[in-house]
């Protein structure tokens, strides 16, 4: 396979093609060759709704609605923000647990160091917490910020804010278990219609994942 069409495929080298191929000889299924025997094509254009025991419904553009009304953009949109939500939730989860085990180690209640001190300070600067009362502060400080951004109600979430200064109206988050909680019901059956809002709900989620990636991989505690 030469790199033009290892571009055009879910395939990103030749050694993957090299395992594909084997896999195949023997009979084993793997991901991309149950994608093959498996493909929907509603649900691959995102025009299949399972949001209530009612359906599924499929709205095909231009044909159809589903039971409760929604067009084939609601539905789409709705889908989207359900998926980004579910990644959302898996990486936050992460997060938590790093906040939560830097908060006990600059609290001396964990057998963990505090590996990367700069990175640490990097992060301080950003959200514009005091780091000049030692590093353990500071660690206490960041890490409160972060839990405080994943679990409380506020509207607006600080490490978005510090690390976007200039975003618009509409597109600023708030914490994650916020915007978390108003996708589950804007989501549900009967309740948001419009797939602009939805698709805004979904831009502030992808926000909200980028910051706790950065959380992830920036505070290293061994």
């Amino acid at each position: 396979m030469n790199n033009e069409e290892l571009n055009n495929s879910r395939i990103y080298s030749n050694e993957e093609l090299k395992l594909i191929t084997r896999a195949k000889d023997m009979n084993i299924d793997i991901s991309f060759t149950l994608l093959e025997k498996n493909i929907c094509n509603s649900g691959s254009n995102g025009v299949c709704c399972r949001q209530c025991l009612m359906g599924p419904c499929n709205t095909i553009y231009g044909k159809r609605k589903g039971i409760c009304g929604a067009d084939a953009d609601t539905v789409v949109a709705r889908n989207l923000l359900m998926m980004v939500g579910r990644g959302v939730s898996a990486h936050a989860s992460h997060a938590l647990h790093m906040a939560s085990s830097l908060l006990k180690t600059a609290q001396s209640k964990t057998s963990y160091k505090i590996k990367d001190s700069e990175k640490l300070l990097g992060i301080a600067k950003k959200i514009r917490v005091d780091t000049t009362n030692g590093i353990e502060n500071t660690a206490i400080q960041v890490a409160s910020v972060a839990i405080r951004d994943i679990l409380s109600d506020a509207k607006s979430m600080i490490f978005a804010k510090s690390y976007f200064p200039t975003m618009t109206c509409g597109t600023i988050p708030g914490s994650v278990g916020k915007e978390l909680l108003e996708a589950g019901h804007e989501t549900s059956m009967g309740t948001m219609a419009d797939p602009t809002s939805l698709i805004q709900h979904a831009a502030r989620l992808g926000i909200l994942f980028h910051q706790e990636l950065d959380l992830e991989f920036l505070i290293k505690i061994k």
